[in-house]
Order: structure tokens, then C-alpha cells, then sequence
């Protein structure tokens, strides 16, 4: 088929260096070598690398000049993942990678969700709708077996990095609502120095839970009906005194 034919050729592309023209450089000395014609027609921001007035060259190793991208601020797992996505509109962890793979692995291997956190933050810094979206679904899909070890930490990285009406922070609340009872149960009171920490986190997640309450219990008006039945008036000030 024509149309699969034609997309297999970016995909063969990222693993074969030839005529790469753009070098992408992260911290820790990481560096990936693409194609402008891929990354640019997909990114607003390498588009603009590419003109005139801000572009940078750099002589690759094979002797070829390339124009030169520093991403110095972004993990170079997450730049990976955003590259891969660029190439196969998906990510699969460091699978992907072009060089330092150990490195880029062992941050997956250290926190797979705070990975897919790190990835979205990217893609929304750089305007990758796609991205973004394939970033949150994998991170839910990597919380949907268990409640992670780093749970607090996952819930601090979206807060931390992430806008007030960023959805993300809905899908996070949401998750964190089915350990609340749990979590506020603990004896080290971590969860409560968090809500702390975290305001925001704490009015979303009383949000959830005030709606799961609502929509799980008799309506407002019974609700009246039968707290004023149990309710006991307090002693008048004369009754106290008498």
C-alpha cells in the first residue's frame, strides 16, 4: 500500500544517520542527529532553528555541518522519547535511543510514570499536542496495576510543572482519590504535609472526592431531612445557667 510505504520512511530514517542534517544536543554531552525535514514540519520550534537569524552550526563527526539545537534544560530521555515520537507518532522507553542507551534506561527503569510526567512537561513546553496526549495515556496506563512507590513524587511533578487547568492535573486527582482514605489513614502523616505542600492539589482532590460523595449518596434534601432529625439543639445560654 502506497500510504504505508510512505510512512516506513521516517521510521527507517531514525535509525540510520544518513543525511541527517539537524544535531540536537542535551546536558550530560547526550546528542541526537535528525532530519529537518521531519522534526521541523512537526515542531513550531525547530522550525525556527532553522532560519537565518537563529541558527546555529556545528561540524559533526562524519565532517558534516548541521544546524545545532541545544536543549540543554531537557532530559535526554524525554528528548529521546520526543524524537521517537516525531518518527514513529509513539515512544516505547529508550528504545529508540542513538547513543548513551544505559543512561536513558536506567531513568525508566528508576520511575516509568515520573518518565511519561517528564515527557508531557516536554511536549507541552514545545507545543506537541500528540505527544502530550500519547504522554498522559501512557502514564495512567502505568499507574492503572498498582499504586507506585513514588506516588507522592509523581503528584509533586505534575504540580510542580504544569499549568492550573492543565488536564493532567484532573486525571492525577482523580487517581489520587481511590488511595485518599489510605493515604490520609497512614500513621506518618505524609499525605497531609503534601495536601500542604500542594494546595492546589489539595482543593482538586477535595473537589473529586466532594462530587464522589454527591453522586454516592441520597439527595441534598433527604440528607436535611434526616440531619435534622438526629440533630440535638445546644443548651440556651439560660438552660446552661439554671
Amino acid at each position: 500500500m502506497v500510504v504505508r510505504e510512505v510512512l516506513t520512511v521516517p521510521r527507517k530514517s531514525l535509525m540510520n544517520k544518513k543525511y541527517t542534517d539537524m544535531y540536537i544536543r542535551c546536558k550530560d554531552g547526550t546528542h541526537f542527529e535528525v532530519h529537518k525535514a521531519v522534526v521541523c514540519s512537526l515542531c513550531k520550534f525547530f522550525e525556527n532553528a532553522c532560519k537565518k537569524e537563529w541558527e546555529q552550526k556545528i561540524v559533526a563527526e562524519n565532517g558534516t555541518e548541521m544546524t545545532l539545537v541545544n536543549l540543554a534544560d531537557d532530559e535526554p530521555f524525554a528528548v529521546n522519547a520526543m524524537i521517537a515520537f516525531f518518527y514513529y507518532h509513539d515512544y516505547q522507553s529508550s528504545r529508540f535511543s542513538q547513543n548513551a542507551p544505559e543512561r536513558l534506561a536506567a531513568e525508566w527503569k528508576a520511575s516509568e510514570a515520573r518518565c511519561h510526567i517528564k515527557i508531557y512537561v516536554l511536549a507541552d513546553k514545545f507545543g506537541i499536542e500528540g505527544l502530550k496526549g500519547t504522554a498522559l495515556a501512557k502514564l495512567m496506563a502505568s499507574l492503572s496495576s498498582a499504586r507506585p512507590p513514588d506516588f507522592h513524587d509523581v503528584i509533586r511533578d505534575v504540580y510542580n510543572n504544569t499549568q492550573d487547568t492543565d488536564p493532567i492535573r484532573t486525571s492525577i486527582s482523580h487517581y489520587a482519590s481511590r488511595y485518599a482514605s489510605l493515604e490520609f489513614a497512614a500513621d506518618d502523616g505524609k499525605f497531609d504535609k503534601l495536601v500542604v505542600e500542594l494546595p492546589e492539589f489539595g482543593r482538586d482532590l477535595a473537589k473529586v472526592l466532594y462530587v464522589s460523595t454527591a453522586t454516592n449518596t441520597p439527595s441534598s434534601s433527604s440528607n436535611a431531612i434526616r440531619g435534622l432529625s438526629t440533630f440535638t439543639e445546644p443548651p440556651s445560654a439560660h438552660n446552661a445557667n439554671s
